[in-house]
Order: C-alpha cells, then structure tokens, then sequence
C-alpha cells in the first residue's frame, strides 16, 4: 500500500510498511505531521504510541525468549547424547558384571535380548511362520 507524502513542492509515494509495529511507527509520524493535536478513535498521539511501543517491547522480549530457547534446545541435544553415551556404557556393564552378565534378568527387565533368549531360537514373528504378516507364503 502506498501513501502520498508531501516534501517541499513535491508528492510522491511512499511504500506503508507491512509489519504492524513499523506500520503504527509510520501512521504516527503523519499523524504528528499533519493532525498532532487530533484524536482518533478515541487515543492521543501519545496513547497511540504508547500501544505501538507495547508492541515493540513485546516483540523484543519474544525475540529473546527464543534465542534461549534455541540455546535450550542445543543444551538438550547434548544432555541427550551425553545420556545415551551413558546408558550405553551402563548396559555394557551390566553385561560384563559378574553377578549379572548378558544372560540376566536385570538385562531382560532393561528391554534387552539376553544369550538363553538368542540361543532358544526365540523369534517375535506374526503366528503364521512365513514372518511377512500374512497367510501366503514369500513369493
């Protein structure tokens, strides 16, 4: 949207800005130009920068808000490969103790397969034999 502004002798267009804090930037500069003493719906040109610096203020705080939040989220990533690194060397433990070991109910209860389970020949397939969950069999 464009806006006829006066310099000297001359009017030419100027481009209204888009985004609501600049556009209200924009709107309050003509209107202390042209009609400083005016009120519009029902505001003071003050009253009416006032909101528009609201605006403002609360853009900066967000645009705050989610630089820590980025920062957070790499914290996160870290932490997260910190644990798995972690749990890994924990299982590996268990796994090598010598009062549990990979044959161990504690192994077991940790969601891992332990050797008696790998050698019984136990698979977790659908029932029917064939493993491809359907009653034909591979073609």
């Amino acid at each position: 949207m464009k806006a006829a502004v006066k310099a000297g002798e001359h009017t030419y267009m100027k481009e209204l800005p888009r985004k609501p804090v600049a556009k209200g930037g924009f709107i309050a500069k003509a209107w202390e130009n042209e009609a400083k003493d005016a009120e519009f719906a029902k505001l003071t040109l003050a009253k009416y920068r006032g909101r528009i610096q609201e605006s403002q203020d609360l853009e900066t705080e967000i645009a705050g808000l989610e630089q820590s939040l980025a920062a957070r989220r790499d914290d996160l990533k870290k932490s997260r490969k910190a644990l798995s690194a972690v749990t890994l060397r924990v299982v590996n433990a268990v796994r090598a103790d010598d009062d549990f070991g990979s044959d161990s109910s504690l192994l077991a209860a940790m969601g891992y397969t332990t050797d008696s389970q790998r050698k019984s020949g136990l698979t977790k397939k659908n029932g029917n034999g064939n493993g491809n969950g359907t009653d034909q069999p591979h073609s």
